[in-house]
């Protein structure tokens, strides 16, 4: 099963999934972000154009990555903020990786913009609210459009967030 993690940048996504892998024995962590450094992706993205060409870029590298285990845990995101704006993910990008669930992380405005770094874009929490409630949108019509099943988690413990995907991992035995 490949379950697709995501949220804004500094949601959790990462240290929750990274704790996932670490005490689900059969779930491996991949990470877009990591993937797009180790191809020459254009981080940060500034422009939309760049945001589509890593969003192909991370396709290919995601197909091309090795699954050693049973699950597989991808760290992305539905929407990428970019300097021109928010970029929606390409329905391309996830025909190809066809995840079987998606997980959307969803946190406080305030929570998210203290993690950040000072001066960064879309630094209101007005801002991150909206960019929040799109993604939300996003992953609810992906879901419909591919028929896959859609989790929304509001601020999990690491507990509860590994605990949510043990039980979805457990219906794919």
């Amino acid at each position: 099963m490949r379950v697709f993690v995501a949220g804004l940048s500094k949601s959790g996504k990462t240290t929750r999934s990274l704790h996932a892998a670490e005490h689900i024995p059969e779930l491996e962590y991949a990470s877009i972000s990591q993937l797009l450094r180790a191809a020459g992706g254009i981080l940060p993205v500034a422009t939309l154009a760049d945001g589509l060409t890593n969003q192909r870029m991370a396709a290919e590298a995601l197909s091309a990555y090795p699954r050693s285990k049973t699950h597989q845990i991808v760290d992305g995101h539905a929407l990428v903020e970019t300097l021109e704006g928010p970029l929606l993910v390409p329905d391309s990008f996830f025909d190809e990786i066809a995840p079987d669930l998606l997980i959307h992380i969803l946190d406080g405005p305030e929570q998210i913009l203290a993690r950040r770094v000072p001066g960064a874009n879309f630094a209101t929490t007005a801002e991150i609210a909206a960019l929040t409630a799109l993604e939300q949108a996003a992953c609810e019509r992906l879901a419909t459009r591919l028929g896959t099943p859609l989790v929304a988690l509001e601020a999990p413990t690491l507990d509860e967030f590994r605990w949510t995907l043990e039980s979805r991992l457990s219906f794919d035995h």
